[in-house]
């Protein structure tokens, strides 16, 4: 099974990501770095704790439309 999800780098090289806070950014990035091949986490409780990001910076993420939220996780989105 592979555990490899890519994130262009066009994504953090746009105005529209880098528009967002520092913590956002850090946090998106280690959501794509534990992200399964279908870019689903499910360990978003842990990734806060280890970033000291917040639940502000999921909203964030989910209001530029950079993560898609589900009952036991989020997805990253690429597009």
């Amino acid at each position: 099974m592979f555990e490899n999800f890519f994130i262009s780098k066009k994504i953090y090289d746009s105005d529209k990501f880098l528009n967002l806070t520092c913590t956002a950014q850090l946090l998106y990035t280690h959501l794509a770095i534990r992200a399964d091949n279908s870019g689903f986490v499910n360990s978003i409780k842990r990734l806060l704790l280890i970033t000291r990001c917040q639940k502000v910076d999921l909203e964030i993420l989910i209001d530029a439309g950079y993560i898609m939220p589900f009952k036991d996780g989020v997805r990253i989105l690429i597009n």
